[in-house]
């Protein structure tokens, strides 16, 4: 983002004026401040989204680095956040492609329940 504007302190007339100022033109403030204003957003709820943006990133990760160790696990299908999943859930019984679609079904189920 391109701020528009900084903070000014400065002495006027033995007074200390604290404010902003801008070197940009009255038409450009006026487009921006419009885009923000239609996004029906408040600085507190932008900064509320970019803080659980961050958790949801840093949990993706998390889950990434778990879909990883469950890939180089022997038996990594059974296992879901190192759990043993329960006999009536295991895939034992079933071909490598039902196998690769219930392992993709499973993930996304759990993805659905955690993002």
């Amino acid at each position: 983002m391109e701020r528009l504007t900084y903070k000014v302190e400065r002495k006027r007339g033995g007074k200390w004026e604290r404010g902003y100022y801008t070197k940009h033109n009255k038409q450009k403030l006026i487009n921006v401040l419009a885009a923000y204003e239609d996004t029906g957003l408040t600085p507190e709820q932008i900064r509320e989204i970019d803080c659980l943006h961050a958790e949801k990133c840093r949990e993706m990760a998390e889950l990434r680095q778990k879909k990883e160790k469950m890939a180089d696990t022997e038996q990594g299908d059974l296992f879901i956040d190192d759990m043993l999943l329960p006999e009536p859930y295991r895939p034992e019984s079933k071909t490598p492609e039902e196998m690769q679609e219930w392992k993709e079904r499973m993930l996304r189920n759990f993805l659905r329940g955690h993002v």
